[in-house]
């Protein structure tokens, strides 16, 4: 490849701050920004077709074909840094600044970039705020009408050794602080514990709503509960990773709860399903019958004799698709969609047990706690005379795991992996 010119939107960004975290703990803050690059930077350009040019040390150069991508990209860089420094202490948190370019540079045969449109970016970061974004004019001009953001016009400061005079404008995050540029008003849901709650919320409607109707009807179990079995077998993070590499998913997902909403709810549904379906389908043919012989439709006999016996099955599926939840979640920081293992991930990073244990036992913690209060709500919902017999309603042939009860021509489902 020889050297050659090209209009390009470049991104600079830059660790306010650097050298006095560095001269504080090196080896924690390069293992960190490390971790930054792996699991946020370079995926985040990557989605937004652009290229990672070359690490600065303390941050990065990235060129776009579109200026609109490179400022998306750089408000999901602010967005899941503000993220990463919740609970952090002010001395401890990475923020960066970042410049944005419209101009004609020289990409040489090794890849490298070099010329104006380079040294303009990085003049505009030099003058940026903690947390903010600094576009040149030519830059704005592209975005101004695509994007809606706030920016504020900064006028022409000047710029070392840039001999004319560029107009600045500044799209602000909270300064000295990495937060969210421009956050949105937004409900509890948008956050990532939301999502989760959601996640796990849905998933055992679907489920168990689909999977009692299934059972009721008997029709369409056999392929439906087979499909949910093998969706069992998907491992939580490779699921996760091809989400990650999804634009049109990522793009506008709200710093990554789409992705992980998706992920939690398609890991949750199959126990619900399949627990709500056996447990339904397997209540005792007699007992169905002698509900119809009473006049009950066949709504009446599904939520009045149907469920409440198969409520232990049930909420045995309940109660497993929302430890899949939790532990789904906490992975989904690995690849940047969630804050609830972040703490694990930090730690493995940077080698600290301390914050790794910490983080393992919160999830463990949380895991345990939504087992034990779904368990508790499975009792209270489960009819007296069911509890009493101590037998969890296989008097009616309703087990307590698909392992050991199924209808005929349904397989055991597969361990979850």
């Amino acid at each position: 490849m020889t050297d050659g010119r090209k209009v390009a939107a470049i991104l600079l960004a830059d660790i306010v701050g650097f050298s006095r975290m560095a001269g504080g703990d090196e080896e924690r803050t390069l293992a960190r920004l490390r971790a930054l690059r792996s699991d946020l930077i370079d995926p985040t350009v990557a989605i937004h077709n652009g290229r990672v040019v070359k690490g600065t040390g303390d941050g990065v150069i990235a060129d776009f074909r579109s200026v609109v991508e490179a400022v998306r990209c750089a408000i999901e860089i602010q967005s899941g840094m503000a993220e990463r420094n919740v609970g952090v202490s002010a001395d401890k948190r990475i923020v960066f600044r970042i410049g944005i370019h419209l101009g004609d540079v020289v990409e040489e045969a090794d890849g490298d970039l070099m010329g104006d449109g380079v040294n303009v970016a990085a003049r505009l970061e030099g003058i940026c705020e903690p947390g903010g974004i600094c576009l040149s004019e030519d830059a704005y001009r592209q975005v101004r009408d695509k994007l809606h953001e706030t920016f504020v016009d900064l006028g022409e400061p000047s710029l070392k050794n840039i001999p004319r005079p560029v107009r600045v404008y500044l799209l602000r995050g909270t300064a000295g602080a990495g937060g969210a540029v421009n956050p949105p008003a937004a409900p509890a849901s948008k956050s990532p514990r939301g999502a989760l709650r959601w996640a796990a919320l849905a998933a055992a409607l679907v489920g168990v709503g689909l999977g009692a109707l299934l059972g009721h009807s008997g029709k369409g179990g056999f392929v439906i509960v087979n499909v949910a079995n093998a969706a069992r077998a998907i491992p939580s993070v490779a699921l996760l990773t091809l989400l990650a590499i999804q634009p049109a998913i990522l793009r506008h997902s709200g710093g990554g709860l789409v992705p992980a909403f998706i992920a939690m709810f398609a890991l949750g549904v199959p126990p619900v399903l399949t627990n709500s379906y056996v447990g339904v389908r397997n209540v005792d043919a007699d007992v169905r019958s002698a509900a119809f012989a009473m006049g009950m439709t066949g709504a009446q006999v599904l939520w009045r004799v149907e469920l409440p016996l198969a409520a232990p099955l049930v909420m045995a599926g309940v109660r497993t698709a929302a430890v899949e939840v939790v532990a789904t979640a906490t992975l989904a920081a690995y690849v940047g969609f969630s804050d609830l293992g972040s703490y694990i991930f930090a730690g493995l990073a940077t080698q600290n047990a301390v914050e790794t244990f910490s983080g393992a036992l919160l999830v463990a913690a949380l895991a345990l706690v939504t087992d034990m209060a779904l368990a508790a709500a499975g009792r209270a919902i489960t009819p007296a005379g069911v509890r009493q017999s101590g037998r969890t309603g296989r008097q009616f042939g309703v087990g307590a795991d698909v392992s050991t009860v199924r209808p005929p021509g349904v397989p055991k489902a597969p361990a979850t992996t």
